[in-house]
């Protein structure tokens, strides 16, 4: 079928253009031009282009040409050169009389050729580049078969990032015009990898972060980070904290989703920090555990890195302090799931996840710590920091932001929960109190 569907693509064209250069057409044949790289390092396209575009031409010659005139190719080698692509477009047109110019090998010498195609008002086929410039020409002479590179970076960036989940792409190009459109376009393209914005003014910035997406660099971090987004995105970071942590004041665990503020100034990042320390700014986060609580709890026991496995956090008494409380919010349909609320008073890494583990629960999904259900088709674990208080680091206003749940976890609640019994119980303020009432 897509070689029918090409046949027809090409005798419309080559019928149409017949109708506005009749008269350059003589005899039997529609006598086309190719500059391309016959040589070089381009060699391999322009070689396979031409004996593709041969195969098809005398296919369509088989059946009778176009309105009975056979199609012929005349192909010169520029070697992927400008300079010698624009020598041959200048043969092609001034001694060999072709009607059209047919599949330009590369950016850079379709580029070169440009001029002359205009200035000769030579239709320019099927050039092999998917440079801007020949979608934003109004010459009317070009006629492109090849989607742009920003068309095709965004759907390799849309497979690599979303389906392969790939959160750090480098780009190695060649340094001529071909290489930097395509960087370009690729930067462009990940831009499109937003982060909602909860609040933002000029001191401030308060994201809901997307689960699998670590906040900043380090050695062991292979993907792209928060920090790499913002700072693609152009956003104001403060520099008090090394390089790869600017703007960061406190952190989430890279499969934790959740609200976040974020420092655009040296002066907030200050501030902000002294509210972390004195506990004037914190969160309270959102889990779907596999064992109901017992009750309402506080878990106050030290942990260290792991001696037995060094990707994971353990209780041990000669660890660093950690402090979490843990309140009940919602049993499921069938009371084997709970939605709970915690409140941490010390920032461990995985100290949620730890302190739960203690008790012989743990988040769904969360398989490093113990998860074994049957759920087995969740791919990341149910944790979601819900509800950030902090103060204004300039203005001193009390504020605060919730982060609405992933769709994901929202609609296993959805399936598994009465969620209109939930909805009510998710306010903010209904939280709080619950906490209150046992801290």
């Amino acid at each position: 079928m897509k070689k029918y569907l090409i046949v027809i693509l090409i005798i419309l064209g080559l019928s149409y253009l017949l109708l506005f250069k009749n008269n350059e057409v003589v005899g039997d044949k529609i006598i086309l031009g190719q500059s391309a790289a016959l040589t070089g390092s381009a060699q391999s396209i322009g070689v396979d282009y031409k004996k593709g575009a041969n195969t098809y031409f005398k296919y369509i010659n088989d059946l009778g040409g176009v309105h009975g005139r056979k199609i012929e190719l005349i192909t010169l080698d520029d070697s992927y050169e400008p300079e010698y692509a624009k020598q041959n477009t200048l043969n092609l047109i001034k001694d060999r009389n072709v009607f059209a110019l047919f599949g330009e090998i590369g950016t850079p010498t379709s580029q070169a050729v440009l001029p002359i195609i205009k200035q000769y008002n030579i239709p320019f086929l099927m050039p092999f580049s998917g440079g801007e410039f020949l979608r934003n020409d109004d010459s009317g002479l070009i006629f492109n078969l090849r989607k742009s590179y920003k068309d095709e970076t965004k759907a390799l960036v849309k497979y690599v990032v979303e389906e392969q989940n790939v959160k750090r792409v480098a780009v190695f190009y060649q340094n001529d015009n071909y290489g930097k459109l395509g960087s370009e376009a690729v930067k462009e393209s990940l831009k499109d990898k937003t982060i909602e914005i909860i609040y933002e003014d000029e001191h401030i910035l308060v994201i809901n972060k997307p689960y699998n997406l670590t906040v900043h660099d380090a050695p062991s971090v292979k993907d792209a980070t928060l920090v790499d987004w913002l700072k693609l995105n152009n956003i104001s970071l403060s520099t008090i904290s090394a390089e790869v942590r600017h703007g960061i004041v406190h952190r989430l665990d890279k499969g934790t989703s959740g609200v976040m503020v974020v420092a655009k100034t040296n002066q907030a990042h200050l501030e902000l920090s002294k509210q972390l320390e004195d506990k004037s700014m914190g969160r309270y986060y959102l889990a779907i555990i596999d064992t109901p609580l017992k009750d309402n709890i506080i878990i106050d026991k030290s942990i260290a890195r792991s001696q037995n496995n060094r990707l994971k956090m353990a209780i041990d008494e000669n660890g660093r302090t950690a402090k979490s409380a843990f309140c009940r919010i919602a049993l499921s349909n069938k009371e084997n799931f709970e939605l709970i609320a915690a409140k941490l008073y010390t920032g461990r890494t995985h100290q949620i996840r730890v302190h739960l583990s203690s008790m012989n629960r743990h988040i769904l999904g969360d398989n490093l710590y113990g998860f074994k259900g049957e759920l087995n088709k969740i791919n990341r674990f149910y944790l979601h920091a819900y509800y950030l208080y902090l103060t204004h680091p300039i203005t001193n206003k009390q504020m605060s932001f919730k982060a609405n749940l992933p769709n994901d976890m929202d609609e296993f609640l959805n399936i598994n929960f009465k969620k209109e019994d939930i909805n009510d119980k998710l306010n903010e303020n209904n939280i709080v109190s619950n906490f209150n009432t046992f801290i």
